[in-house]
């Protein structure tokens, strides 16, 4: 599970960090509500949807990417075949796994709780990152069961896509779903 996801993390970050993301010139704000994802959230523009993993664990993805602002908006809910015992370790690992990819550091980290589709109050992480790279961002992670969602936007090294980052973030709400 975690080196699928690790793997997964590092091509994402080499391909946004080789300006390969999809262009866009204008935001074009995008109500994003997938079926059985468990989310809904506000893109700035049309996101991508791509699956990762196998019959253990399984990931989706709804990335958007805009070369010509340097910004990368993504979320994920990734189903296991199990349920972690510690979703603190869980979500540290997680975290961890995120920043080796791009070879960057935490600049702020936060645990929490977020209020889940059932209105249930699940343990999530809330961080501020910089990779190597210089790009910065900020990033979620939520622990729902043997269900992890995790957000993460991004914004390059001469770009500030903090309000971006906040309207995304302000959207993002888990909503009931059937795991596939």
């Amino acid at each position: 599970m975690k080196l699928h996801l690790r793997m997964f993390f590092t091509g994402l970050l080499t391909v946004a960090l080789a300006g390969f993301a999809v262009p866009s010139f204008a935001y074009n704000w995008q109500k994003v509500a997938p079926k059985n994802a468990g989310f809904s959230a506000d893109f700035p523009g049309k996101p991508v949807a791509s699956t990762n993993g196998d019959k253990n664990d399984t990931s989706y993805f709804w990335m958007y990417g805009d070369k010509a602002r340097k910004l990368l908006v993504l979320a994920s809910t990734s189903d296991y075949n199990f349920t972690p015992d510690d979703a603190d370790a869980e979500m540290n690992q997680d975290e961890a796994n995120f920043l080796e990819g791009g070879k960057g550091k935490v600049l702020s980290h936060k645990r929490g709780k977020t209020r889940g589709a059932n209105g249930k109050m699940l343990p999530s992480l809330d961080f501020s990152f910089v990779m190597a790279s210089g790009w910065k961002g900020i990033s979620k992670v939520i622990v729902d069961g043997s269900t992890i969602y995790m957000t993460v936007v991004m914004w390059g090294p001469d770009k500030d896509g903090s309000a971006v980052g906040k309207r995304f973030m302000a959207s993002y709400r888990l909503v009931p779903r059937k795991r596939p």
